[in-house]
């Protein structure tokens, strides 16, 4: 469950006019039916579905990550929609993932 009151920001999934897209930076404006309008930080609007929003997150931040199996990471950046994250603590192997391969936030 996300919070998605209006001037919330969020990560939001932008799609470009060639069909390609990735998660970039966003505030919501409001519902709109079952959607929710987003504007982009390039000041491009879209209203999307709920399943297109995630939260923004402050870095570093503990995550669960898939690396074959889930695995606790941390999350070193954000970049063009793709994470740069850690596993295993300081000095451990570092990759690129997708948001959608993020389950949940690690307590402790």
């Amino acid at each position: 469950a996300y919070d998605v009151t209006p001037k919330n920001p969020m990560l939001a999934w932008g799609e470009q006019r060639d069909g390609r897209g990735a998660f970039q930076s966003a505030f919501i404006e409001g519902q709109y039916g079952r959607g929710f309008k987003a504007r982009f930080d390039d000041g491009i609007q879209q209203t999307l579905e709920l399943n297109a929003l995630r939260e923004r997150w402050t870095l570093p931040l503990r995550v669960l990550c898939r690396h074959g199996v889930y695995r606790a990471a941390t999350v070193l950046e954000a970049l063009a929609g793709l994470l740069r994250v850690e596993f295993g603590g300081r000095g451990g192997p570092i990759r690129w993932a997708l948001p959608e391969e993020v389950l949940t936030d690690v307590t402790g």
